[in-house]
């Protein structure tokens, strides 16, 4: 049987899914496939997601969700880890509640804050869902 958290998990990727695919289409907000940030990039989020064991874990979405009034702009969507769990996303300044989904996990969220000319770390350790 699937439980509400996963069936949360698996509605929410669906949905970030969905809307990086119409983003793409339209060439509005794409998602990134690794999260990667260019030379030069100082402030914003990184860390590492992994499981319990402290193996990388792969193809996480990272989501961010403003708590400042008003809300700054989110260059994207959503990021995903690399094959090492490691992400990376240039953010404004700010403070955020910081999500980390992927199905066959239970999701973790995260408050961050991002100062100005800082790069924040913000690393998870998420548990595998019972079958």
């Amino acid at each position: 049987m699937i439980s509400n958290s996963d069936w949360t998990t698996f509605i929410s990727v669906m949905l970030l899914l969905a809307t990086s695919v119409c983003s793409y289409a339209n060439q509005d907000t794409p998602v990134t496939d690794r999260g990667q940030l260019g030379q030069g990039d100082k402030e914003g989020v990184s860390g590492r997601i992994t499981d319990r064991q402290g193996h990388p874990v792969a193809g996480v979405f990272v989501h961010p969700r403003s708590l400042d009034e008003p809300a700054p702009a989110i260059p994207e969507i959503a990021i995903v880890s690399d094959d090492n769990g490691h992400y990376a996303w240039r953010l404004p300044p700010g403070k955020y509640e910081l999500s980390a989904s992927v199905i066959g996990y239970h999701s973790m969220v995260k408050p961050i804050t991002i100062k100005a000319g800082q790069m924040t770390t913000a690393d998870f350790i998420l548990e595998r869902a019972l079958r």
